[in-house]
């Protein structure tokens, strides 16, 4: 790896001297104070050969309130490796010791200071831009100091690092850590300490971390220290003691939660507003890049399309001048062997036939010349175009090999606007992620607070239960005691119960009795009837037989033969009264 420094002498701390130092020993670059930038262009410590190093890759700032080094991703697309961590749009403190890569597939760097300072490890802080910070920086340091004292810096411990085929392998795996924004708190650090020991894949152990590098030494408090050294929050049960000193402890809990919240809410919504922003930006950009492209392929296809024409005409205008040469040559030839012919001619025959001949000659001669002007200055012509031809055609070369040239550039450009879109597309879903842990954060608080209120509520039910609890047990011994008695009147029902039930059988016994002489008296009721029966046709025969006017040819109703039987009644007695009548008249006569 070539690398070049920009400035090969740095500026002297005032506490502290720092380098960075390959791990081949083949340079060294002193760190500048307070601001030393990394990338490919325009940076003081330029990496030029590994294409993963970006532009404005990353930053090294001294912080004067902590009294050590911090190094911070400037949301690079393939990060930052410290100790084989990957810390991306990020900033983490530096240790004597560490082992720093910018990008992956490279030898990386050895953290050196020259001088021992003390050092404190905080938690994280969420990294500005570049360009705005760097200006930030420089014009006033005292206000970066004064900011690093509200968020300060993690420290990254060193672990078993991943090896360095699977960080070329899984650039974006378990293996990379993604540091998110985090307010300041024991519970954010301790979700971070644990993000960073958890989200390590199986590797091969590498060289340890100097003992000094994880040594807390001894300096002035800072804002976050005070924060750090909180008292714990005593839990006291509400069975054992009261709730007054654990309800307050939890509303401050509860405030400080709330105002972490919103400095949440407001970082959230100003990156969802980025994201937009972004997305715009991107969404733009590839409509561009799409006019481009078709603007770029209906350019060469017209060039494509001229250049064959140019170079079907150029063939035709060889062959043209070639025939023609050719139509000269032969012309030449044929004018020298008549001039021959002539002169001899001339010599030999001096009569009148020959100059007849000769004159006749002539007159050929002199045609022949006319066309050989003729064909001179169509040569000439031939010759002028062609220089035309040659001329158009070197342009149309030059038109190409420049439109070659511009498609190139534009093959670049699109090349490097892709990139970047991988980049935005990158940093994106990278912010995606953070948004998506911080509302899963939000959301884990959320159910915190609703279970310690719900908690507060179990346990004024458990005393309200307590207390009722209490009354229940002394209405349970109220209820036994009435239970036992109930238990009396119970048995003395029982005694009745067997009586009653004595006296049902008897019942029983009773109605089967009943039941036998109810079928008795039914068949001695049917006897009777048919008796009855018997009986009232015997009185019908008796009633309509022995000489009685009437013939009765239906069955009679018990009015009728009861009205019959009066009837007869009467006659009867009629009849003995004139019997007597009679009786009387005979004893009178």
């Amino acid at each position: 790896m070539r690398i070049e420094c920009s400035c090969a002498c740095s500026h002297l701390i005032t506490s502290m001297r720092a380098s960075l130092r390959s791990r081949d020993g083949s340079c060294v670059h002193h760190l500048r104070y307070p601001l030393t930038t990394i990338g490919c262009e325009g940076s003081d410590i330029l990496i030029q050969q590994n294409p993963n190093v970006e532009r404005q890759h990353a930053i090294i700032e001294y912080d004067e309130s902590q009294g050590c080094f911090v190094v911070q991703d400037l949301n690079s697309a393939h990060g930052t490796y410290i100790n084989d961590c990957r810390v991306q749009n990020a900033a983490v403190r530096l240790a004597p010791g560490d082992v720093v890569r910018f990008g992956y597939r490279n030898a990386g760097f050895d953290f050196q200071v020259d001088t021992a300072s003390p050092f404190l490890y905080p938690s994280l802080s969420l990294s500005n831009p570049w360009e705005s910070y760097r200006q930030h920086a420089l014009s006033s340091p005292m206000a970066s100091i004064s900011s690093a004292n509200v968020t300060s810096l993690p420290y990254i411990n060193t672990v078993a690092p991943v090896s360095c085929e699977s960080s070329q392998l899984y650039p974006n795996s378990q293996s990379t850590v993604s540091l998110p924004a985090a307010s300041v708190g024991s519970a954010s650090d301790l979700k971070l300490t644990s993000e960073l020991k958890t989200n390590v894949m199986p590797h091969p152990p590498l060289r340890s971390r100097p003992t000094s590098a994880g040594a807390t030494r001894i300096c002035p408090s800072s804002s976050g220290g005070e924060r750090n050294a909180r008292p714990p929050v005593a839990r006291v049960g509400w069975v054992n003691g009261t709730l007054q000193s654990s309800g307050e402890q939890s509303v401050q809990e509860l405030q400080e939660r709330l105002l972490r919240m919103g400095d949440e809410l407001s970082r959230l919504a100003s990156f969802e507003a980025e994201c937009h922003r972004k997305d715009g930006v991107i969404a733009a950009l590839r409509d561009e890049l799409r006019k481009q492209v078709s603007q770029l392929q209906v350019t060469v296809q017209e060039k494509e399309e001229n250049e064959k024409t140019s170079m079907q005409k150029l063939a035709m205008y060889q062959n043209q001048l070639h025939a023609k040469n050719t139509e000269v040559a032969t012309l030449k030839d044929q004018l020298h062997s008549a001039q021959s012919k002539a002169t001899a001619l001339s010599e030999k025959t001096g009569s009148d036939a020959s100059t007849n001949k000769i004159a006749s000659l002539r007159t050929e001669i002199a045609e022949k010349e006319r066309k050989i002007a003729q064909i001179t200055n169509d040569n000439e012509k031939l010759n002028k175009q062609k220089m035309q031809s040659t001329t158009l055609l070197n342009g149309l070369q030059r038109e190409n090999s420049a439109k070659d040239a511009l498609v190139h550039q534009a093959k670049r450009e699109i090349e490097k606007l892709k990139k970047e879109l991988r980049e935005k597309d990158a940093t994106i879903s990278s912010m995606s992620a953070k948004m998506g842990k911080q509302k899963a954060a939000k959301e884990a608080e959320k159910e915190v607070q609703k279970v310690e209120l719900e908690l507060c509520v179990t346990k004024g039910k458990l005393q309200t239960a307590e207390k009722q609890l209490k009354e229940r047990i002394k209405t349970i011994s109220e209820l036994e005691n009435e239970l036992e008695n109930v238990r009396g009147c119970v048995d003395e029902g029982r005694e009745k119960d067997k009586a009653s039930q004595q006296e049902l059988n008897h019942a029983k016994a009773q109605c089967l009795d009943a039941q036998r002489a109810e079928k008795l008296h039914k068949v001695d009721y049917q006897q009777l009837e048919k008796k009855f029966d018997r009986f009232r046709r015997k009185v019908i025969e008796y009633t309509f037989s022995g000489g009685f006017p009437k013939t009765v040819n239906r069955e009679l109703d018990d009015d009728e033969l009861l009205d019959h039987l009066r009837h007869l009644a009467q006659e009867k007695l009629s009849l003995v009264e004139h019997i007597k009548r009679y009786e009387d008249l005979q004893n009178e006569i």
